[in-house]
């Protein structure tokens, strides 16, 4: 209610308006936003709002409720949770469209996006939705990191901060099988795993992109005694069979 208030009037409330409204909703958060691009979703009973914010300046415009969402959300979770299942191409295009409205003009391609989502949007396979009015993924357009607000506003003496632990970045834009006609060689999956080693601020990181991204290097490598793994590349999960699920990295040379 407090939100509707804020914007009452306005269609497509920017400025003051969308910066005083998501402050309300998630205080502080608009200053922990790195200067990239985010986009930062509120799910209510009577409205749900969406807060594009780049540079510390927001703008935002309404959300189907909850319960809509849900009911959105529900058949495309289902239909990606079943790799031999034909996927709903229109239902899904019209949950990218809802959820992310303009992500063109807001997200330029190949800088990094953050996600704050909220409710069963968590839930959301975010990199496998499509970009609105563009024939490739979101996989392809740019990295993508997501976290929940309480993530973005610990405090940062949090023990579970970065700099406390170790991280293992590994990016494979051609993994073993890639050229398949249902496993096609990615764009972006190598820079987001450069940008995340980059950024960390932890013990110690290491990277590993390209033919160096293989299970047998891995392994060998001390790959357990990461407090973190970050991987971007191709994976196979396979509903109710969690034994089949495989998570595709390059061939072994």
């Amino acid at each position: 209610a407090l939100v509707m208030n804020l914007v009452a009037g306005n269609l497509a409330p920017t400025g003051q308006a969308a910066n005083q409204a998501l402050d309300v909703v998630y205080p502080g958060l608009r200053g922990r936003l790195a200067d990239n691009a985010a986009l930062v979703f509120f799910l209510g009973e009577e409205s749900s709002w969406a807060w594009w914010v780049r540079g510390g300046q927001a703008t935002m415009r309404p959300l189907p409720r909850r319960d809509a969402l849900n009911e959105m959300i529900r058949p495309v979770l289902v239909d990606l949770g079943h790799p031999e299942r034909p996927v709903d191409e229109a239902r899904l295009n019209e949950l990218a469209r809802t959820l992310f409205g303009d992500l063109v003009s807001q997200w330029p391609t190949g800088t990094s996006l953050t996600l704050v989502p909220d409710g069963v949007l968590r839930l959301v396979p975010w990199v496998a939705l499509p970009v609105p009015g563009q024939e490739q993924l979101v996989l392809d357009w740019g990295p993508l990191r997501e976290m929940a607000p309480g993530l973005v506003l610990a405090p940062r003496s949090s023990p579970a901060e970065p700099r406390n632990l170790s991280l293992m970045a590994i990016g494979c834009n051609r993994p073993s099988d890639a050229g398949r006609a249902d496993l096609p060689e990615l764009r972006q999956a190598e820079a987001e795993a450069r940008q995340v080693h980059a950024s960390w601020g932890g013990t110690e990181a290491r990277l590993a992109t390209g033919a160096t991204a293989n299970w047998a290097t891995l392994l060998s490598s001390g790959m357990e005694s990461y407090d973190v793994i970050h991987l971007a590349t191709h994976a196979e999960v396979h509903q109710g069979a969690a034994r089949r699920s495989t998570i595709r990295l390059a061939a072994q040379s």
